[in-house]
């Protein structure tokens, strides 16, 4: 995941990224500190380099709020 999100951190210029979900959350602190590393070895550019991944303040309801907001815009 670090990888993917220094890759779009260098192409979409931004510096944080949230992670939400049960299974992101489960792993811990450690994963978020292994995959921003990750994410900062893939993105060189030095508007980029900061990039971090951080556990989401909506917990693991995250992408159940995320899903819902979608469907609420595209229901006629």
């Amino acid at each position: 995941m670090g990888r993917a999100v220094g890759a779009l951190a260098a192409t979409l210029d931004f510096v944080r990224c949230f992670v939400a979900g049960s299974v992101a959350l489960g792993y811990g602190a450690e994963f978020f500190e292994r995959a921003t590393e990750s994410a900062r070895g893939v993105a060189r550019l030095g508007y980029a380099r900061d990039v971090a991944l951080e556990p989401s303040p909506l917990g693991s309801e995250g992408p159940l709020l995320g899903a819902a907001a979608v469907a609420w815009r595209v229901a006629p």
